[in-house]
């Protein structure tokens, strides 16, 4: 095995990591009814390749000259001193175009179609998982984004959901990460405080019967409305799209915590019905995920 395909040195792990962020997070602001959205997708895209670029670039110690123009990675790299098979970057012609769309956005103001958008972040895709491959022998999709959420013990949570998804444990997984969801929506109960929803019964002490009944099921809808809007302005506050958050609560259960710390696992008849899928599990990892990166920088 070549030297190139030796394990990466933290430093080069790191940029890895922050190359897939920026690049998924480019893929998040893709909005067809925003046009926008995708200029600054392209503008995420073009930096994920060059944090990308930048970690090879120094792993092969290639003679990066000062204010070198993005095409002269493509030519420095293959001399690099830690690069004795003479390896490439992959998809020169893809990645020009990428920047000339970007400099086109940034610099003169020039839109992209959203089927432009969206082709340029198939492509952006295929360079990092291709690259990531070539030169630190490592899967794209083992770069897990989870090394970037701060708090310890919600880490632990998706780490534990990380290794149910890898032995599908689909309903495991989704369990763990509605743990991780409760558990950083809990950082925002001083800004939101929990409505308790628990046992309702002060229609049937004051009027009893059936109208005290029916008194306690409207209270008792009431709260659970309330539950859910708290929910919802929580995950808004976070960044979260109200179209994912939708899927999230349709997929996840309601997580019950007790106060000795077990955990009870709810489903009604607002969540998914029918098995669990392994797309399900993948869908809640990055958006609990994603949720915990962007709620710590909020608080």
């Amino acid at each position: 095995m070549s030297e190139v395909k030796s394990e990466p040195e933290p430093a080069h792990s790191r940029q890895l990591l922050l190359a897939k962020y920026v690049y998924q997070s480019g893929i998040t602001l893709l909005d067809p009814a925003l046009p926008m959205s995708c200029g600054l997708a392209i503008s995420m895209s073009q930096d994920a390749v060059e944090l990308l670029i930048a970690a090879v670039a120094s792993y092969v110690d290639a003679p990066i000259k000062e204010n070198m123009s993005f095409a002269g990675y493509w030519d420095v790299v293959p001399i690099g001193k830690r690069n004795p098979d003479k390896r490439e970057l992959p998809f020169r012609a893809n990645m020009l175009t990428l920047n000339k769309a970007r400099v086109n956005f940034k610099h003169h103001g020039t839109l992209p179609a959203i089927g432009e958008a969206e082709r340029f972040s198939a492509h952006t895709e295929q360079f990092l998982r291709d690259t990531t491959r070539l030169f630190f022998d490592r899967d794209f999709d083992d770069i897990s984004m989870v090394d970037l959420v701060r708090n310890e013990k919600v880490r632990g949570k998706l780490k534990e959901a990380e290794a149910q998804l890898a032995v599908a444990e689909f309903g495991n997984c989704i369990n763990s990460c509605a743990v991780a969801e409760k558990w950083v929506s809990s950082s925002f109960e001083y800004l939101i405080h929990r409505v308790d929803s628990g046992p309702v019964n002060i229609g049937s002490a004051l009027a009893g019967g059936h109208q005290g009944q029916q008194v306690d099921i409207a209270i008792r809808r009431l709260l659970e409305c309330i539950s859910q809007i708290r929910a919802f302005t929580i995950a808004n506050l976070a960044g979260r799209r109200l179209s994912d958050f939708a899927v999230f609560v349709r997929i996840a259960p309601t997580v019950q915590e007790s106060f000795g710390g077990s955990v009870t696992f709810v489903r009604t008849g607002a969540h998914k019905l029918g098995p669990l899928s392994k797309e399900d599990a993948v869908f809640c990892l990055r958006y609990v995920t994603d949720f915990a990166i962007q709620a710590q920088d909020r608080i």
